[in-house]
């Protein structure tokens, strides 16, 4: 990138050709950026594809956890549905299973083990 002084820009604005951005300072410290059109429409054109992605991995990231909460809660299904299957058959089951309270199953028992 090419630094320039804004002195510089205003004395060649008229034939100023720009093939790449160009710096311009003012009192020795950045101050602008002078690019062409067409540069400017790509770097739009890429913010716009940029911000597009950025949708895209939220929309993404979203249905991951709709699916990750979903299988969650068939899982804590299918744990009640098993326990109770299994409790009917096994009526001396030991006190409550602190890995149960912890996934919200707190009216089934474990099995008691020496």
């Amino acid at each position: 990138m090419q630094t320039e002084t804004i002195t510089y820009l205003k004395q060649h604005a008229n034939t100023l050709e720009l093939r790449e951005a160009l710096l311009i300072t003012k009192n020795g410290k950045p101050a602008f950026v002078v690019q062409s059109y067409q540069d400017y429409q790509d770097y739009q054109d890429y913010q716009d594809y940029q911000d597009y992605q950025d949708y895209q991995d939220y929309q993404d990231y979203q249905d991951y956890q709709f699916q990750q909460d979903t299988l969650a809660k068939a899982t804590l299904s299918n744990i009640k549905h098993r326990i109770k299957q299994d409790s009917a058959a096994q009526p001396s089951l030991a006190p409550v299973s602190e890995r149960l309270l912890a996934l919200g199953v707190a009216d089934y028992r474990q099995w008691q083990v020496d």
